[in-house]
């Protein structure tokens, strides 16, 4: 079983990783032969996320970005790197309480 620390830690960087794949696309929105990225999240080994950036599938013709669709996913992205990151001050917060118990 996966710490609630090392789980929420996992789940930020891949919270990172669509937030960069998504920038990405944005950012090459105007380049005609770009393949937008896709990342696909699962359960890491004992628990966590992680996160894959899907390589383009040659037999499928190359979607166009859809810049909304994109910004909602990007908001997405966001919203959960903070719940993650916000488990992850309050698992530090209690470890630091718990070390700062007298004996």
């Amino acid at each position: 079983m996966i710490s609630p620390l090392s789980a929420s830690a996992t789940g930020m960087v891949a919270q990172t990783k669509r937030l960069q794949a998504s920038a990405e696309s944005v950012a090459n929105v105007s380049d005609q032969a770009y393949v937008p990225q896709e990342v696909a999240l699962s359960e890491g080994p004992g628990g966590g996320v992680v996160a894959e950036v899907l390589p383009p599938s040659p037999a499928e013709p190359s979607p166009r970005l859809d810049i909304e669709h994109e910004l909602t996913d990007r908001l997405s992205a966001l919203r959960a790197y903070e719940a993650n990151l916000a488990i992850f001050q309050a698992g530090a917060e209690r470890l630091d309480a718990l070390f700062d118990m007298p004996a």
